[in-house]
């Protein structure tokens, strides 16, 4: 709902296309697409490829289990099978945190959070290592009685919209755009539908 009220606001159609997120950088240097706008977490590495907007939103990347499992700390994961999204900030604070990684009995990575999340409620892995936007924005909200939250996490981060290196006049625009939609409360507004609050950092 941002990246529409964006493209409302700079006169522009846009569409949401779906891309292999394990190689998002490569469809937008290639050209498939013009930004990427998912959970896109600023971190050095991506830096180095392409560009940022102002970061929008925090998020926290957190440990999910189901309520009835006994996992609780960061040091129950010991020998436990844990999944996360190929390519994803996750395996980013994973790496961050290997002393704690490395205990894990496996760490399995998915195409998606879609399909870790369905290999935890099937009994696949016992935790989700996901970004909080994703999993509250998502899965939460669909069946908040199935799911535990752990109090400790792996850090938080903040999320930007990334552009090509070249386009620094479409990245200005759409940090002009975010600038306009939250001084006249447009994105507040989209926030407090989705999360019930404004979480928004702009």
């Amino acid at each position: 709902d941002l990246a529409r009220a964006v493209a409302e606001y700079l006169g522009v159609e846009v569409e949401f296309k779906p891309v292999e997120w394990a190689t998002v950088e490569l469809s937008l240097t290639g050209g498939d697409i013009d930004c990427i706008w998912n959970g896109y977490s600023i971190t050095a590495a991506r830096q180095a490829i392409v560009d940022f907007s102002e970061p929008y939103v925090s998020s926290t990347q957190i440990i999910v289990t189901l309520t009835d499992s006994e996992l609780a700390t960061l040091a129950d994961l010991e020998g436990k099978i844990v999944g996360t999204q190929m390519g994803s900030s996750s395996i980013d604070a994973l790496a961050a945190n290997a002393e704690i990684r490395d205990t894990f009995g496996e760490l399995k990575e998915y195409a998606t959070f879609t399909e870790a999340m369905m290999d935890l409620q099937n009994g696949r892995v016992e935790a989700v290592v996901i970004d909080s936007i994703a999993f509250y924005g998502d899965f939460n909200v669909k069946a908040p009685e199935d799911y535990a939250v752990m109090d400790e996490n792996f850090g938080e981060e903040n999320m930007g919209i990334g552009t090509r290196q070249e386009d620094d006049a479409f990245t200005a625009k759409i940090n002009e755009a975010l600038a306009a939609l939250k001084d006249n409360g447009t994105a507040a507004e989209i926030s407090n539908t989705w999360f019930g609050e404004d979480i928004l950092i702009l």
